[in-house]
């Protein structure tokens, strides 16, 4: 297409939109993602229920820190799916391609999950997604939890028993040493400091 003709295009759309509700160009609660999600083809290329959850774990996911806490019951309210499995199971795959990373708690406090630069994205295709769903050898722990979040929620507006939650499970991670990735356990770390930090917890 020519230059000439998007200008064109550009200027009849600017006259078509001047005159309706269209959405602002920038807004606190709007959830974003990726463009390499969809150009990639990893849109294409898993079940819908994997986008929807990755969807919900944007919604949800702190505009700086990227990292989100929502229960699997608050992912099945929001997604529309009703089997917790299959938010298990999209979760999995999502992290078994560097989409995500999830740090496993135990009991009912909620898992947390960090959502990753494209730049350490594994390649579509480069996992046989069936096998990651038959891999079920890690246990995975949800939370029956629903700790209310919002995507630019301030670190101090969080609730005291959520934030006990995840300090307990990011202790629980470092000591047991199940999650090899120390440099996302040292974030982690970082990020755990700045929280007890910014809310004054003793």
């Amino acid at each position: 297409m020519s230059i000439e003709r998007l200008k064109k295009i550009n200027k009849i759309t600017q006259e078509i939109s001047k005159d309706l509700p269209i959405r602002a160009d920038k807004r606190k609660t709007r959830l974003f993602i990726d463009n390499e999600y969809f150009k990639k083809g990893y849109a294409s290329l898993f079940r819908k229920s994997v986008t929807l959850v990755y969807c919900v774990l944007a919604m949800y996911a702190n505009k700086k820190t990227q990292t989100c806490f929502p229960s699997i019951e608050t992912i099945m309210k929001e997604s529309g799916i009703k089997r917790r499995n299959s938010i298990v199971d999209s979760s999995r795959v999502l992290e078994s391609y560097n989409i995500v990373t999830i740090f496993r708690s135990k009991g009912l406090n909620p898992n947390i999950y960090s959502l990753l630069d494209p730049s350490v994205w594994k390649e579509p295709n480069s996992i046989n997604v069936d096998t990651v769903l038959k891999n079920k050898n890690r246990p995975e722990t949800v939370s029956e939890n629903q700790p209310q979040q919002y995507q630019n929620q301030p670190p101090n507006s969080i609730p005291t028993d959520t934030r006990n939650h995840i300090s307990k499970s990011y202790n629980e991670i470092s000591n047991e040493n199940k999650n090899p990735n120390k440099e996302a356990l040292e974030k982690m770390r970082i990020f755990m400091e700045k929280l007890k930090k910014d809310s004054k917890i003793p």
